[in-house]
């Protein structure tokens, strides 16, 4: 077996847990072997180690993870409440990035934070989820980090 079939066996290995089609699997893992060619091909200083970072960013839409029955209310309530300190203080960026008022403006609104850690006026968050909800995924509207039903 040559370097690059081990190669080659290696990144299948590392990346087939991953949740994807062998068809997506094979076409990231050619992706890589076409780049490490090219750092190869282009290495100058003849580097005897090369580096490569590889971010595989997979977005599965609820429909795609076998929740579609899953409410935008029941996927609200599954997020993380927070709560303000007694003095006001939240220790949070000052507004909602959806409204743009104050999180901690001393207005009965319910606060949740999603997996990606921030944090929205609850009635602001199921409004964007309601937005999201015609383009089948919810996502973060800060960083578009899927959010995804946690039981």
């Amino acid at each position: 077996m040559g370097p690059e079939s081990i190669i080659m066996a290696y990144l299948h290995d590392t990346f087939s847990s991953l949740p994807m089609s062998s068809e997506n699997l094979d076409s990231i893992i050619l992706a890589i072997g076409r780049r490490a060619t090219h750092m190869i091909s282009n290495n100058i200083e003849g580097s005897q180690i090369l580096q490569m970072d590889v971010v595989v960013r997979i977005a599965i839409g609820l429909s795609d993870i076998d929740h579609q029955s899953v409410s935008i209310s029941t996927l609200v309530n599954s997020l993380e409440k927070v709560t303000i300190n007694q003095d006001g203080s939240s220790n949070l960026d000052d507004t909602c990035s959806i409204c743009l008022e104050g999180l901690g403006d001393g207005s009965n609104s319910k606060l949740v934070r999603t997996k990606c850690s921030h944090v929205f006026h609850e009635d602001c968050i199921t409004e964007w989820f309601q937005y999201c909800n015609a383009r089948q995924s919810y996502s973060c509207p800060l960083c578009r980090c899927q959010v995804t039903y946690v039981d």
